[in-house]
């Protein structure tokens, strides 16, 4: 039974779960809420135990000795493929594990399956994240210093009035450094939401411009390539957006690490 968003169902009754390149989701039709599990997690839910909504969650590594719903083992499954296509499964499978996903076979799998350019995504969202989301949290200290010292060398110089605002909240205010960090994060996210957001829409912010105008403007698109001599794959990056909150390394979809984590 296939989701709406091409995972597999289990358990169909009451409650729908459906694990999706390795993070299950489960929806209450009755009160339309929605619960996403860790990626480090794949779970069942019983169905005769959803009324008091029980779960059973097994390590996503189980999931490549058994079939599920008709989806056979990680094993099976490349048993099945021809040589060409096995041997580039198997190194979709190694390359994602390089970039650190938690279920680099599953995210192989969907490659094949989909022909949807999965690797280049995850590189291009996951790097997004450490590069630039995570960074603002982690590395709020170091940017904190940086920024002081470049308001002692140019008090006037671009974006110093934000410059003056930060050390006046950490200084005068008692705002502390996590906090600050929690709060750069988010922008970067929203930024970086924002732009990902462009790329598939960019008539967005033009509502000033005549329809025919934009027709004629030039516009962009963002396309795989591989190999130093930056082939064309043909394939499309699109709707980067709806991905990038998932893309999260620590699991947890931008929410922050409990006390038990």
């Amino acid at each position: 039974m296939e989701s709406p968003t091409g995972g597999t169902t289990f358990a169909p009754g009451p409650w729908s779960a459906w694990l999706v390149l390795g993070r299950w989701r489960r929806e209450d039709p009755a009160s339309t809420s929605t619960t996403y599990g860790p990626p480090a997690h794949a779970a069942i839910i019983l169905e005769s135990e959803c009324p008091a909504g029980g779960i059973i969650s097994t390590p996503a590594t189980a999931w490549n000795h058994v079939t599920v719903d008709g989806q056979p083992a990680w094993s099976e499954w490349l048993a099945s493929l021809d040589g060409d296509v096995r041997d580039k499964a198997m190194v979709l499978r190694d390359r994602f594990e390089a970039l650190g996903a938690l279920e680099p076979e599953e995210w192989a799998r969907a490659e094949v399956r989909d022909g949807i350019a999965h690797l280049a995504r995850f590189r291009l969202l996951r790097g997004l994240w450490s590069e630039h989301i995570d960074p603002q949290r982690d590395a709020v200290e170091t940017w904190i210093a940086n920024t002081r010292r470049e308001l002692a060398r140019d008090s006037a110089g671009p974006f110093s009035d934000a410059g003056k605002a930060l050390l006046r909240m950490v200084d005068e205010l008692g705002v502390t450094p996590g906090e600050v960090g929690a709060l750069a994060r988010l922008v970067a996210y929203k930024t970086i939401f924002g732009v990902l957001y462009g790329l598939d829409e960019p008539n967005l912010a033009e509502d000033d411009v005549p329809e025919i105008l934009q027709e004629q403007l030039p516009s962009w698109l963002l396309v795989e390539v591989v190999g130093k001599d930056l082939r064309l794959t043909g394939r499309v990056l699109t709707g980067l957006h709806e991905d990038l909150l998932t893309m999260d390394p620590s699991g947890r979809d931008g929410r922050a690490a409990t006390d038990s984590e």
